[in-house]
């Protein structure tokens, strides 16, 4: 991805957010581990998990590795406490973790197992009334929230699709729910990313917000094109930049597909964890 940034090419990008779309549930780093090992790779889970789920990895397949977290109860000089005290809390369940490290863990996609079918979570391939009750989950989920939802033309934006300001969202009337979706989840991620008062360039804004709502329509199921052609070059080979930025990107889409999941009765629209 990095090659591909310095040599000003989207392609690779717009791969590895397809794959973010999948797996929105995974940190940025594991999105990309999982693009460089598999990437088209549509449902992931571990060894045991497949099982729970009556499915068997098959013999001689290769995991997917990525990054797990290492966790620890704190005992009491730890945390600070007395040993009474930390008795009383343990006992009520009240455990403080703290993160000591990583370690590799191994995930196997669906086409490496075989067994009972699973469930269609949501592939819906550009349906239209999928993005409209798409919309309709978004919708709820910024009134919600406290962002008022307008749908008419922007003030002082004449031909834009979209338009935010702070609480307050405008969305132009009469695009198909697939583009409609697209703008809201754009315009959307204007409000969770780009009102705390940091002065960011316009082109970082936009292509924030569209890569936000392309991961959004790739986890309902609809193509989105090249909406993103232009992320990788505004970086001009900053890798350190572009590491923040898809992490920033990575929360606020998850935000919304979780928005999204909850309405539908919290079916996961992309992948089995």
């Amino acid at each position: 991805l990095a090659a591909a940034l310095a040599a000003g090419r989207s392609a690779e990008l717009e791969k590895y957010l397809d794959v973010m779309g999948r797996f929105h549930r995974y940190s940025a780093h594991n999105c990309l581990l999982i693009a460089i090992q598999r990437p088209d790779a549509t449902r992931v889970a571990g060894y045991g998990r497949w099982q729970e789920l009556g499915r068997q990895v098959r013999k001689g397949e290769r995991g997917i590795m990525i990054m797990a977290p290492c966790l620890r109860i704190l005992e009491a000089e730890d945390a600070g406490d007395s040993p009474q005290k930390s008795a009383q809390k343990l006992s009520a369940v009240s455990k403080t973790r703290r993160l000591t490290g990583y370690r590799v863990a191994h995930v196997f996609d669906i086409e490496q197992t075989s067994g009972d079918p699973l469930p269609d979570l949501g592939r819906v391939e550009g349906d239209a009334a999928a993005a409209g009750a798409a919309v309709g989950q978004l919708l709820d989920h910024a009134a919600a929230g406290g962002i008022s939802v307008t749908f008419g033309a922007v003030p002082g934006l004449p031909g834009a699709l979209g338009g935010s300001a702070g609480g307050r969202v405008w969305i132009v009337p009469g695009q198909s729910p697939a583009e409609t979706l697209r703008v809201l989840a754009h315009e959307l991620a204007h409000e969770a990313l780009h009102h705390d008062g940091q002065a960011r360039p316009k082109v970082v804004r936009e292509t924030e917000a569209d890569a936000v709502a392309h991961v959004v329509c790739r986890a309902v199921g609809l193509e989105v094109g090249t909406a993103c052609s232009d992320y990788i070059g505004m970086y001009q080979g900053d890798v350190a930049t572009l590491s923040a930025s898809l992490e920033r990107v990575r929360r606020v889409a998850h935000g919304l597909i979780e928005a999204i999941e909850a309405a539908a009765g919290g079916v996961e629209l992309a992948a089995a964890a």
